[in-house]
């Protein structure tokens, strides 16, 4: 069963009783498997979706992070290399 499949199964457990859940996880599952070490970041809070799909697996596939967000996103880049 590939990452996707497993967070989506999990994830129909916790919307059920979570009204406005947003999925989250690993937005592109082969450049994840591909990289050494693996690192994914949980953050406390999503990016706003701008009426998505309720998936931020799929809204950063589609690249639509504001300029505000890409900041973050940018800085996270940095923060394996402080770690290591």
């Amino acid at each position: 069963m590939s990452i996707t499949e497993k967070e989506n199964e999990l994830f129909i457990k916790w919307s059920a009783n979570r009204p406005g859940f947003i999925m989250d996880g690993v937005p592109d599952e082969s450049a994840y498997q591909a990289s050494e070490p693996r690192i994914m970041f949980v953050m406390k809070e999503v990016e706003e979706l701008g009426g998505g799909t309720g998936d931020h697996r799929e809204f950063l596939r589609r690249g639509r992070c504001k300029p505000s967000a890409m900041e973050s996103h940018d800085a996270m880049g940095y923060w394996p290399q402080t770690i290591g």
